[in-house]
């Protein structure tokens, strides 16, 4: 996983891009309130380290997001073309 972070720092902006594998992913609920839980995933790498904190609906949006495009990859090649090149000719077999 690449992580890559901008953020403005004493008016400069500072950027931090690492390389990290994902450790562990921890769910914690909250009993009184269903739609207070939220996932907890843990990263690190050879010089970083961090946490990506999401609520339910946040998790469930990226999964959803992401769903369409796994089962594209697994069953399908899309080609997508540059806005500069020349559409493709169909060709007879």
């Amino acid at each position: 996983m690449r992580i890559r972070v901008k953020k403005l720092e004493s008016g400069y902006l500072k950027r931090i891009d690492s390389d990290s594998e994902i450790d562990s992913i921890e769910l914690k609920e909250d009993f009184m309130d269903e739609k207070q839980e939220l996932f907890y995933i843990y990263f690190k790498g050879k010089d970083s380290s961090g946490i990506l904190n999401l609520k339910r609906t946040e998790a469930l949006s990226l999964l959803n997001s992401l769903k369409p495009l796994l089962d594209l990859s697994e069953n399908k090649t899309k080609i997508i073309p540059s806005r500069k090149s020349k559409p493709l000719k169909k060709t007879k077999d």
